[in-house]
């Protein structure tokens, strides 16, 4: 995922008044995964991502990224795809 991504979901928790624990807590995962992923060391499977959107109430994915979305990565992480932005 790419770091204008990240940098807009950053921006849209900072609006929505979520800290990187409340996002951890609605998602299912740590607030270490969540800052490794937000500072761009680490990708969060597909479901995580969707499931990020979902939380910041964002309906569609090209709300939040230009028009380049680049694939889902056929490489496997936890059973499931990777997305690639």
């Amino acid at each position: 995922m790419n770091t204008l991504m990240r940098e807009k979901i950053r921006m849209i928790m900072k609006l929505k008044g979520f800290s990187q624990n409340d996002l951890a807590d609605k998602i299912g995962a740590s607030r270490i995964s969540v800052n490794r992923f937000l500072c761009g060391q680490t990708d969060m499977n597909s479901t995580k991502v969707f499931k990020i959107l979902e939380v910041l109430d964002i309906a569609h994915m090209n709300r939040i990224i230009d028009e380049n979305i680049a694939s889902i990565n056929p490489n496997k992480y936890d059973g499931q795809a990777i997305v690639t932005i």
